[in-house]
């Protein structure tokens, strides 16, 4: 088995800690062993990394970018609830809403930056799961990505 940790060091990854809530929810919700985890954003210590719309103020790739912070903060909030990531067996879903400029139409390629993250992180088995990739008008702070998530144990 996999060590998470080592792993997160050999891509250059130093977990933050886990994001302040914004509101009256829980991170992190066990249900059996599924692990779901509310909607996370491309934040660091409380701030926006990236502000804008894909697609007008933010490029594919700094979307990308920012899909793998939601990626990281949400792993973050996942070892501040179990207090250890090797007990985290798969990834099931993603569901990521890309603020997007009106004409923009590549939500999932954004989507990508967090799920190649995912899979060199746990493999391509564990690491890949089902996808949903959206694009919406506004997101909290105006940050250009916002992804949830569901783990199994």
């Amino acid at each position: 088995m996999k060590d998470i940790y080592k792993k997160l060091e050999e891509l250059g990854i130093t977990l933050p800690a886990a994001p302040a809530k914004g509101g009256v929810y829980k991170p992190v919700l066990k249900e059996g062993n599924l692990l779901y985890v509310s909607g996370m954003g491309c934040t660091k210590d409380g701030k926006p990394v990236f502000q804008g719309k894909v697609g007008k103020e933010c490029t594919l790739e700094i979307g990308q970018q920012a899909a793998k912070i939601c990626a990281i903060n949400a792993l973050a909030a996942l070892n501040d609830y179990l207090g250890d990531l090797n007990k985290i067996k798969r990834l099931i879903k993603t569901l990521a809403f890309v603020s997007s400029d009106p004409g923009f139409s590549q939500q999932h390629l954004v989507a990508n930056g967090c799920s190649q993250f995912l899979s060199d992180l746990f493999g391509t088995d564990e690491g890949v799961g089902v996808r949903s990739a959206i694009g919406v008008a506004q997101l909290p702070g105006n940050i250009p990505v916002e992804i949830e998530f569901i783990f199994e144990m």
